[in-house]
């Protein structure tokens, strides 16, 4: 069984009826009697803290530069040392074929598949990954 609830909301009259108007009310006034007045102008550097803020700064984007410029080149090198001992074969494009596709199925152990499509179009000199069939590609052995 359902009881019904009474609400009630307090409203006077037809009051709930008006459309209100939705804005900002201005209450004006004015500061206590005690009063801090602030400079207007923000606190200069000295030239020594300038300089000291310059460098600081220089550091930081000299040592992140130095640290992406020595992660690409290990990379690289990661790269190029995954596919150094890796005997090659070739491979004849079939219809249907994709670049993704043949490297997925010639992916040497612990190499992902995008390394071997990047490895695949560089070593083919193929300037995007879209390949034709009866092209000849030289791939890694699997």
């Amino acid at each position: 069984m359902r009881r019904a609830r009474n609400i009630a909301y307090p409203t006077s009259g037809s009051s709930a009826l008006e459309p209100r108007r939705n804005g900002f009310v201005v209450i004006e006034g004015t500061r206590s009697s005690v009063s801090h007045q602030r400079d207007p102008r923000p606190e200069q550097l000295t030239i020594m803290q300038s300089v000291k803020a310059i460098l600081a700064v220089s550091a930081v984007v000299i040592a992140l530069g130095c640290t992406l410029v020595f992660s690409n080149i290990t990379a690289q090198q990661s790269f190029n040392n995954a596919f150094s001992n890796i005997p090659l074969t070739s491979v004849t494009v079939h219809t249907g074929d994709s670049l993704w596709d043949i490297a997925e199925s010639h992916a040497p152990q612990g190499v992902s598949t995008a390394q071997v499509v990047r490895w695949i179009t560089q070593e083919n000199n193929l300037s995007s990954s879209c390949i034709q069939p009866g092209q000849i590609l030289i791939v890694p052995e699997a």
